[in-house]
């Protein structure tokens, strides 16, 4: 049986101060994920701890939670205008 690796440091989320301690990708992450959505047009979402504990809370509430990733998707389309 192959045991799992660990993750380098660099895949893992950092925290972001500026966020109330919630973590972000690095600037490093976002620029390998926008060069990636402009050279092969595919979308790479980063997806919180916070995220999903957000969507459980909707999906509680009887919505929809995928909402959230829509939203998400949304905003990143924005950005890349």
């Amino acid at each position: 049986m192959k045991s799992a690796e660990p993750r380098s440091d660099a895949s893992w989320p950092k925290n972001n101060p500026d966020s109330a301690g919630l973590t972000q990708a690095s600037r490093k992450d976002t620029i390998k994920r926008n060069t990636i959505y402009s050279e092969e047009h595919k979308v790479i979402l980063f997806v919180t701890t916070d995220h999903l504990i957000e969507m459980l809370a909707i999906k509680e509430r009887g919505e929809d939670p995928s909402d959230l990733i829509m939203d998400m998707v949304e905003r990143f389309y924005m950005q890349h205008e």
